[in-house]
């Protein structure tokens, strides 16, 4: 069982749509990051493989959302949302690849410059795991 008293610095806000495979991947990566923060997935079309995958204890709190009809991704965003508990939102698609320290990252960076809000753009399916250093350059 995850520990969900500690304060949630991040909400990971992912939608998905038939991708079970994308999203262990992402799980995966997200198993490496050093700061505090939840999982809140929305899996659009209630695909079962998804739902399968989310009943696994992965390390970090998971709410998980479906809908058997197909929505919208910004409907699927605002359910997250509305579910969330962090102090910073994180957008991620359901097929990126996530660098160890990428939460810290984005912490460190926001307090450095007294970011309040900021956007993010991942790289989809990098080569390396090195191109993760540039995004913050």
């Amino acid at each position: 069982m995850t520990n969900l008293s500690k304060s949630l610095e991040f909400s990971l806000i992912i939608p998905t749509r038939f991708r079970a495979t994308s999203i262990n991947k992402v799980f995966e990566d997200l198993q490496a990051q050093d700061a505090s923060f939840e999982v809140v997935l929305f899996n659009d079309g209630a695909c079962p493989d998804t739902q399968t995958l989310c009943q696994k204890e992965w390390g970090f709190p998971l709410t998980y959302l479906e809908s058997k009809d197909h929505t919208n991704s910004c409907m699927s965003r605002n359910a997250c949302i509305d579910k969330s508990r962090g102090d910073w939102l994180v957008f991620l698609d359901d097929d990126v690849r996530i660098a160890p320290k990428f939460l810290l990252q984005v912490k460190e960076t926001c307090k450095r410059h007294a970011i309040y809000s900021c956007c993010v753009k991942t790289p989809n399916n990098p080569p390396s795991t090195s191109i993760f250093r540039t995004w913050l350059e």
